[in-house]
């Protein structure tokens, strides 16, 4: 009876609170050197957080300050997406210039100036790659080789007349529609100012394209067909109607060929121009007025006979005999 009384009785638990007891007793037997040794260290390392946390917060500060800054400034002036972080490289006068971060556009704006001032022969892709602060195998990564770079280049200066073949494109479309010879006569007056200043603004663009003309590559070629050419043609139907006559004729392409000619060549000896009128430079108002005389000689001669005067069918002068 007495054996089954004990068998029933519940075995002590002892693992547990024996372990908290160990653990209890561990803790009370730290020295007070050691828990005040423990405390420092824990504030140590909380203040070398707050610390690490407040330099953090101050160099993301001042770099979204920069940031905000470089691109406000970007925006004023024009160059780049507003809002998007710049960096500022020395030009050759040694003022600061803001170029975009982005690799590939700053060897497309350096490779523009250089292939402009030195030739696509004498340009130099290591000095290019150094200007743009790149390495010489991103010209090799973006663009597989100088002669590909060299035709991206094009692509990209032209892209700076956009707005200009745009508005062209418009004021061809109005004339068209009006039907009228005034309409028609206005669209090309507006055509030419814009022309002339598309040349004065577009430094890079104006210089690439006569070297390339004077020392053609393979390039000019795909330029030609893939923008020259289309945008050509809105100053062809400009011309052509004011003179349905010349449709799809040599007359026609050489009406053009003069206006394009007299705009250029103001452009092009513009230093000259200036000595020999004693102007310091060629002002906005210049260029205007001698916009309107280079309309009003073009729409002159558009409104004579075909053969009595202006560009007739052996060049200009010819008479009808």
């Amino acid at each position: 009876m007495a054996h089954s009384t004990r068998s029933k009785t519940k075995p002590r638990q002892k693992s547990k609170p024996i372990a908290e007891q160990k653990q209890k007793s561990a803790r009370s037997a730290r020295t007070p050197k050691a828990s005040k040794s423990l405390r420092a260290s824990k504030s140590v390392r909380s203040a070398r957080s707050v610390t690490s946390g407040a330099a953090r917060a101050k160099a993301a500060e001042k770099t979204s300050a920069r940031a905000s800054k470089l691109a406000l400034s970007a925006a004023a002036e024009g160059k780049g997406k507003a809002g998007r972080p710049k960096r500022r490289l020395p030009d050759e006068e040694g003022t600061d210039r803001v170029l975009p971060f982005s690799a590939r556009e700053r060897i497309l704006m350096i490779a523009g100036e250089q292939f402009a001032r030195n030739g696509y022969a004498a340009t130099s892709v290591r000095e290019l790659a150094e200007t743009a602060e790149v390495n010489v195998g991103a010209i090799s990564y973006h663009f597989e080789g100088k002669e590909q770079l060299y035709q991206e280049t094009l692509r990209y200066v032209l892209r700076g007349a956009e707005t200009f073949w745009a508005s062209a494109r418009f004021r061809q479309v109005v004339a068209a529609r009006l039907g009228t010879r005034i309409a028609a006569e206005e669209a090309l007056r507006k055509h030419i100012h814009e022309f002339v200043q598309l040349l004065f603004q577009q430094e890079t663009a104006f210089t690439l394209m006569l070297r390339e003309l004077m020392e053609p590559t393979a390039a000019l070629v795909q330029v030609v067909a893939e923008l020259i050419g289309p945008n050509s043609a809105i100053l062809q139907d400009l011309v052509e109607q004011l003179r349905p006559d010349l449709k799809d004729t040599q007359q026609l392409r050489a009406y053009c060929g003069s206006i394009i000619g007299q705009c250029v060549h103001l452009r092009l000896a513009r230093r000259l121009i200036a000595h020999l009128q004693q102007r310091k430079q060629l002002d906005a108002a210049f260029l205007r007025e001698s916009a309107d005389a280079i309309a009003d000689f073009s729409l002159a001669a558009l409104r004579a006979p075909t053969g009595s005067t202006g560009i007739g069918s052996t060049g200009i002068g010819s008479t009808a005999r």
